[in-house]
């Protein structure tokens, strides 16, 4: 039988085994979906980017009937961490587990596996199809599987069987598939009887021929002595430990009011294992001159009491110094400060960014920080994330979702995100780089070159959003980009409500307090605090 004459999809599968070529895997190119095999925890834990890509991929687990294949995988939380959606069964019907012991068969129900209580995941049995691809019973002398009538000679040949021949793959990379020669990836050197390793290359050469519409991509330590037109062989070079690659975050600060709180906050946040993090900001007034200070004081003294009031005191009773950011490992540029917002993030896209961060923050420097687990949160995908594509529509989205660019809040009546807290993705910002200056300047006729001073509104107590209304087009016409350019299904959002997250609130400009939106801010405050 030869999967020729069924349709080939257009999709890309790793499956990843356990042998010691399993820690080349930063070598593979980034895929649609992985496989993995048995108890992977060891693999897993031991390789940030591993991990990191397994739960923002959708990912199947094929594990085999012993208890051992599931029990570090349910003991380390996986199921839960990573983005397992399917787990396959490598039987068919004539397999059928005879419950000898050891087997993990009472965590499965009809159509689920089960886990825990609170995680249940699809699952199924091999496709009947597989006969046709599996060694008959007497095939292989001496090997175990001959107490079946049909059998792979493992569970890693039985992952590769599945993805060729269930999920159809255009490409199919295959890495830490080793043969048995020279122990696991994690660095454990028992292997398996020598009956288990009967016919493994063979099978895998079997499934190469009988798929030839799918391309096999084998790295591996292990001589593979087959050639064929849809397999490409690459010999790589054995690592002892994971090929590491640490992950890279740009946070970019508009500098303009310069609480020391604010930029102290942000550096004291928790670095995610597998992270580095470089801190810039964008200077559109010197932080030294008199004024910084000195414009916040004249509209604190008069208020009212309350917990925003104090927050912006706590904020506005110390300004950070130039020596003070450079002491806290902030690269400091001064650029001409002719428009606000976004504009500050193309001024830091043009002098610094060569496509060299996974990640970039750009950020507003008169927000208030109230964990110091965002970053954790965020790069690792645990945040609870919502969509906002239609107005006043809020879908709470898998929090392994993954997204392009991330902003904070949703404000009522309109879906454009608010530029002053925003997480953009390498993909997004790489695609938007070349725009970003039209972006920023399109519609502006506000240009503040030249000017240090805040320009207030004051209405009474209250400061006005009105003198700066012309800097809202920048978003208006980033809300544009993202849905000509495809993105706004990944484009997230980091909490429901305006102004408020979990872990910030978002100034208004320059303060948590406006009298105008103290009850509304106190309200989305108290959705993530107990403010009693």
């Amino acid at each position: 039988m030869s999967i020729s004459k069924v349709n080939i999809k257009n999709l890309n599968i790793a499956v990843l085994g356990k042998g010691p070529s399993l820690n080349n895997f930063i070598e593979l190119p980034d895929v649609d979906k992985y496989v993995i095999i048995n108890n992977f925890e060891d693999c897993i834990e031991q390789n940030f980017n591993l991990k990191q890509k397994l739960t923002i991929t959708p990912t199947v687990h094929i594990p085999n009937r012993n208890i051992i294949s599931v029990q570090g995988m349910i003991s380390n939380n996986l199921y839960k961490d990573l983005n397992i959606n399917f787990v396959v069964q490598p039987y068919i019907d004539e397999m059928k587990c005879t419950h000898g012991g050891g087997c993990h068969c009472n965590l499965y129900t009809y159509e689920y596996f089960k886990p825990s209580n609170s995680i249940q995941i699809p699952t199924k049995q091999l496709d009947q199809r597989h006969k046709e691809y599996m060694f008959k019973s007497g095939d292989l002398d001496g090997h175990p599987g001959n107490k079946y009538p049909f059998y792979y000679p493992s569970a890693g040949l039985a992952a590769i069987a599945y993805a060729c021949v269930e999920e159809k793959p255009k490409n199919i990379y295959l890495v830490g598939f080793d043969f048995n020669e020279g122990g696991y990836a994690s660095g454990e050197k028992w292997t398996a009887p020598s009956s288990e390793l009967l016919g493994q290359k063979e099978m895998l050469d079997k499934l190469i021929k009988l798929c030839p519409d799918t391309h096999f991509h084998l790295y591996t330590l292990a001589e593979f002595p087959y050639e064929h037109k849809n397999l490409t062989y690459y010999s790589i070079t054995k690592q002892d430990k994971p090929m590491i690659k640490k992950q890279k975050l740009a946070v970019v600060l508009g500098g303009w009011h310069y609480p020391y709180l604010y930029y102290k906050q942000l550096k004291d946040q928790i670095v995610p294992k597998g992270w580095e993090i470089d801190f810039y900001v964008v200077s559109h007034r010197d932080p030294e001159l008199p004024i910084v200070f000195e414009e916040k004081q004249s509209l604190l003294k008069d208020r009212s009491k309350g917990l925003l009031q104090s927050m912006d005191e706590n904020l506005y009773n110390r300004i950070i110094t130039k020596q003070e950011l450079s002491e806290l490992g902030f690269i400091y540029n001064e650029e001409q400060a002719s428009i606000g917002d976004l504009y500050q993030l193309n001024q830091w896209v043009q002098r610094h960014y060569k496509g060299q961060y996974d990640k970039v923050l750009f950020s507003h420097d008169d927000n208030y920080m109230l964990t110091d687990q965002l970053f954790v949160d965020i790069l690792e995908h645990k945040a609870q994330i919502f969509l906002n594509v239609e107005e006043n529509k809020i879908e709470e989205i898998d929090t392994k979702f993954d997204w392009k660019h991330l902003s904070s809040g949703i404000l009522e009546n309109t879906t454009t995100p608010r530029t002053s807290f925003t997480f953009l993705d390498k993909e997004f910002l790489d695609k938007l780089s070349d725009d970003l200056e039209k972006i920023t300047t399109e519609g502006v006729d506000l240009d503040r070159s030249g000017e240090t001073e805040t320009l207030y509104d004051l209405e009474g107590e209250q400061v006005s959003t009105k003198a700066l209304y012309s800097w809202n087009a920048p978003s208006r016409n980033f809300a544009n980009w993202i849905k000509s350019n495809n993105f706004s299904d990944k484009s997230v959002r980091l909490s429901p409500v305006y102004r408020v997250t979990k872990y910030f609130i978002e100034g208004e400009r320059g303060f948590m307090w406006t009298k105008r939106d103290e009850t509304r801010i106190i309200n989305n405050l108290s959705k993530y605090y107990d403010l009693s």
